[in-house]
């Protein structure tokens, strides 16, 4: 039985085979409209989940990831622009890890998943000199993290590295809140799972 985490999306409740909630129809106006504003349906390009192990629809994806993602400001400097490009890049991955977390405990896949995606993320603000400079901190901690879930290739490794990792991944929070902060951005407007 796979269950939505309440508040994460609109979507329907897989409860023996039944179906309650959102329909995939009645949502399907909004991605119309999106669509026809050139913005494409989004995917999760390269992730090993699909929405539909999760009981979803690209709709659902499309609705989360709009209501999520960073908004470009139109006076956007150069590094804020790599920074949100960056953040947006990786975030239709990100809401699928998280639905495979909300699943059960992390496992290699779902490790090596957030692996690639801060691979993704770091790439993109590394290459802005400006965004770099300001996000020290931030690449500081993601990188210490990466480094515990690269270790941790077993799950009995996972388990007894795991309260370093956490640990990590709160100093990588505080570290992304700071950086947002400077660059004149709103918080995240949804919070994702990590391993």
């Amino acid at each position: 039985m796979r269950r939505a985490p309440i508040g994460l999306l609109c979507v329907p409740l897989i409860l023996a085979g039944a179906t309650a909630g959102c329909s995939a129809g009645a949502l399907s106006a909004p991605i119309k409209a999106a669509a026809a504003a050139g913005e494409p349906p989004v995917v999760a390009t390269g992730s090993p989940f699909t929405v539909e192990q999760f009981g979803l629809t690209p709709v659902d994806l499309t609705l989360r990831y709009r209501e999520c993602r960073t908004v470009m400001p139109p006076d956007a400097s150069p590094a804020v622009a790599a920074y949100v490009n960056a953040t947006n890049s990786a975030l239709p991955g990100e809401l699928l890890l998280t639905l495979a977390l909300d699943d059960g405990p992390a496992d290699a896949t779902e490790r090596a998943e957030q692996l690639r995606l801060d691979t993704i993320k770091l790439a993109a603000i590394k290459a802005d000199p400006e965004l770099a400079k300001a996000a020290t901190a931030l690449i500081r901690s993601v990188s210490n993290y990466d480094k515990v879930l690269t270790i941790s290739k077993g799950d009995k490794i996972w388990q007894s590295n795991a309260p370093v990792a956490h640990a990590y991944n709160n100093d990588r929070s505080a570290a992304s809140q700071r950086l947002r902060a400077a660059l004149h951005l709103p918080p995240s407007a949804c919070a994702v799972r990590r391993p």
